[in-house]
């Protein structure tokens, strides 16, 4: 690769030649086991598309080239400091230097959820310092010629590894997030695609541990969806009973009174965050089906509604993250990316379960509708969607969750036929593009942390990312996928 203008070299735990480097994300800021803070710089050079060399296999060159021209900046690794201090590689950092080329071995890298520590920011002001072109043309290029056969069949080799990393290492590994969504989602949507039910046994295998409460005393608080698939898979009456009783127990707080407003939303002065509908969305429906009681689904469809009310805003086709019962108030509040991501899935949720024939399914067809006119309006030339989805790029990065969410959610919208507008393959494929140039081995490198709902924009704004899991990529590209295959059959 000529005149790249950077040059990174392969961190000292890469060194082997038998060590893989595609593995599954670990615990804690999803670092793959034996990554340093020194791959936290390698993953923010991706973020900002600035051109390096690499090969097929996505591995970092060993040793300085022959030839150092165009090179402005190298990055080492702060391991490998003692190797690069002896001759003749010492001579030639030194001689590179003198002719104004910057040598950084980069200082320990963010900790999870830490903004002030963000590796993206510092990387920033070296591209600028050093005069390196940030979205490289033939950066974007390299990382999108990935092909989309080899990321599905490393993501599908990886299912059980990552259940064990999970399982091992997360403290919310049984029914938290991100297991509850991230995990089994991807995992079923693949088994059914695939029509191969090996693929489903690390996740019955995930969920025979999870019900056992000796290895997990705490509730099903997600997931509750694939725990009913648990029990339609085994029979295990208890397994039913126990996601009945968790939900029976929280419906007094989630319950829309005629005219009124849930006791969750009462107790926080009126105020509403979108996501609680998610969970709500994808589990109460599930249910409903599975025991033919549909006061279930009927509470689930009230308290979409309300949310919809309090957090929609139609001047932008987007819900704030933060809505309020007496309706929006877009001041106090953002389109945050995740937060509408979330909202959708809950609808997403609701349709799964909804019978064709029910009253309010075209109310919440609708929901979609509106949504994919916010998202079409605001989607950037690269595909993807700031953070904050309204926001300039001078104010907010770009997100992954929220462009694998919106994939989830409108491709499924499409291919089951909830919603055939003509406008959602392209965004889609757009969506899609964007994604694989923040894909680095396998896993996204700028998935934003979570966080609960906020009253300044700026806490938005300032939100750290993170690598995650590749997963939820792999079940945005099977609905692709069945995208594509349905525009073919139509």
């Amino acid at each position: 690769m000529s005149n790249a203008g950077l040059l990174i070299l392969a961190p000292a735990h890469e060194l082997e030649a038998s060590r893989p480097l595609w593995k599954v994300a670990g615990p804690g800021k999803f670092r793959c086991p034996g990554d340093t803070a020194f791959n936290d710089w390698v993953d923010a050079c991706v973020d900002h598309g600035v051109l390096f060399d690499f090969d097929a296999d996505q591995a970092l060159p060993r040793d300085l080239p022959a030839n150092l021209d165009g090179v402005r900046c190298i990055l080492l690794d702060p391991a490998r400091r003692g190797e690069f201090a002896r001759e003749p590689a010492a001579g030639r950092l030194r001689e590179f230097q003198r002719r104004g080329g910057r040598v950084v071995y980069p200082a320990a890298g963010p900790e999870f959820d830490d903004p002030q520590a963000d590796v993206y920011p510092r990387v920033l002001d070296l591209i600028q310092e050093t005069g390196l072109t940030r979205r490289h043309p033939e950066m974007l290029a390299r990382l999108r010629a990935m092909p989309e056969e080899r990321l599905m069949a490393w993501w599908k080799s990886t299912l059980d590894e990552q259940r064990r990393v999970l399982q091992e290492k997360d403290a919310g590994w049984a029914w938290g997030d991100p297991v509850g969504y991230h995990y089994y989602a991807p995992v079923f949507d693949a088994a059914d695609y695939f029509k191969d039910p090996a693929l489903l046994e690390p996740a019955w295998e995930f969920m025979r541990n999870g019900l056992d409460r000796a290895q997990w005393a705490g509730g099903i608080s997600c997931g509750k969806r694939f725990a009913l698939k648990y029990y339609e898979h085994t029979r295990d009456r208890s397994v039913l009973e126990r996601v009945q009783a968790e939900v029976d127990a929280s419906l007094p707080m989630l319950r829309v009174p005629e005219g009124g407003v849930p006791e969750f939303v009462r107790k926080d002065n009126g105020w509403v965050n979108n996501e609680a509908f998610a969970g709500a969305g994808e589990n109460l429906g599930s249910l409903s089906r599975v025991t033919g009681n549909p006061v279930y689904l009927e509470e689930a469809i009230r308290l979409g509604r309300f949310t919809h009310r309090c957090c929609f805003v139609p001047a932008e086709s987007l819900w704030l993250h933060r809505g309020h019962a007496q309706g929006p108030r877009p001041e106090e509040s953002g389109f945050w990316g995740r937060g509408n991501g979330w909202f959708m899935y809950g609808v997403r949720g609701v349709l799964e379960d909804m019978p064709a024939d029910h009253p309010a399914r075209e109310k919440f067809q609708a929901m979609l509708r509106a949504g994919l006119e916010g998202l079409v309006r605001h989607q950037r030339p690269d595909g993807l969607w700031h953070n904050v989805v309204t926001a300039t790029e001078a104010a907010s990065r770009t997100d992954c969750c929220g462009a694998w969410m919106y994939m989830a959610i409108f491709g499924r919208a499409w291919w089951k036929g909830w919603l055939r507008d003509g406008r959602i393959p392209p965004m889609l494929e757009q969506a899609w593009q964007g994604l694989k140039t923040k894909t680095w081995r396998g896993l996204p490198i700028s998935q934003c942390c979570g966080t609960g709902y906020n009253t300044s924009h700026a806490d938005y704004f300032r939100r750290a990312h993170t690598k995650f899991l590749g997963l939820p990529l792999m079940h945005a590209l099977i609905e692709l996928w069945r995208v594509r295959a349905a525009q073919k059959s139509s």
